[in-house]
């Protein structure tokens, strides 16, 4: 080489080639020029792994902690759930209660009311199951859905209230339907007695022995039709003891006893003992002006008994069903509301 030019010499051409290189090149430090820049990458992937391990453990950790927390949760919405399940089971006993509490007494509404009657402690029963599944679930709700439970109780609350002062009056309706029929058929068979006794006395007043036989058969008649009248207002007073047919039931009595004297008479009259038929005749008018007296006292008619009694059997009741009906008119908004429903 020429130390004078930078250049550097033209290999000879003499010189001999390098030896082939070996199958597999392991340069100085033991790794191949295709595994080398892989170094970094696993340290890389392991710090990854690692990270993701721990981000799995702190996960596993908040659902752990979590879990209880959610799981009460949906716990006490399935409570909520039940509880509108059970409250809505009560809607047609309670739907039913009140058509009988708005509806008019009258005999036939006997027998729907001692159905309806039947049905509304089986309905307390599932309202106060429900009410008590919402005050269990209450403190484990979130915000919008312990306002839907609030709601939920508030229909509850009130139906129970509504239930429970209908009871009564659903009570006092089928008293009142059953006492009504009998009651009014033994008025109708005291009016008609009345009748057949003032032909009774026409007939004697005529003095003939046609007359005063006519008189007795009449009179008999009329004592018929009062015991009739009688058995029934004894049935009345077993449907409705609350309402006061005692007077009714004396009327008859003391009714009775005054055309047996009647009957009497005829007796006498016709056997020609004009005398003796006479002197009872005194008898009679006496009798007959106190039960006159009886019979002025009497009401109107049974009717009026019935409704006295219903009314003072149920005032309290009735109050207190008209303030539950009202409060559950507003919780059923309240709860369509909640729902997200339509108040109308």
């Amino acid at each position: 080489m020429d130390p004078t030019n930078d250049m550097p010499a033209a290999p000879s051409p003499q010189a001999a080639a390098p030896p082939p290189l070996p199958p597999t090149y392991a340069p100085p430090g033991g790794y191949t020029p295709a595994t080398a820049p892989r170094r970094g990458g696993k340290v890389v992937l392991i710090v990854v792994i690692a990270v993701l391990l721990l981000l799995c453990a702190c996960a596993g950790v908040g659902v752990a902690f979590l879990a209880p927390v959610f799981g009460k949760q949906a716990a006490a919405e399935k409570k909520v759930e039940q509880a509108i399940d059970l409250m809505t089971s009560s809607e047609p006993v309670v739907t039913e209660v009140d058509a009988i509490v708005q509806a008019e007494v009258t005999p036939e509404l006997a027998q729907r009311a001692k159905a309806a009657g039947a049905r509304i402690e089986p309905a307390l029963e599932d309202l106060k199951e429900a009410k008590g599944l919402v005050e269990e679930a209450k403190p484990d709700l979130s915000d919008d859905e312990a306002k839907t439970a609030a709601a939920v109780l508030g229909v509850v609350s009130a139906r129970v209230d509504m239930l429970t002062a209908g009871k009564v009056l659903v009570s006092a309706n089928e008293k009142a339907a059953l006492a009504l029929g009998p009651a009014r058929q033994g008025w109708d068979y005291v009016l008609a007695a009345e009748k057949l006794v003032s032909k009774a006395d026409d007939k004697y007043n005529l003095h003939t022995n046609t007359g005063v036989a006519a008189s007795s058969i009449l009179t008999v008649q009329a004592r018929e039709k009062l015991a009739i009248a009688k058995k029934r207002f004894q049935m009345a007073t077993a449907a409705f003891p609350e309402a006061g047919f005692g007077a009714f039931i004396t009327y008859c009595d003391r009714k009775i006893a005054v055309l047996v004297t009647s009957k009497q008479i005829d007796t006498l009259w016709l056997a020609g003992n004009k005398t003796a038929a006479n002197r009872l005749i005194d008898k009679y008018n006496v009798q007959e002006k106190q039960v006159e007296a009886l019979y002025k006292a009497l009401p109107d008619g049974p009717t009026d008994v019935v409704a006295a009694a219903f009314d003072g059997l149920t005032k309290d009741a009735t109050e207190a069903y008209k303030a539950a009906r009202e409060a559950a008119t507003a919780a059923d908004t309240a709860l369509k509301a909640a729902q997200g429903g339509s108040s109308e």
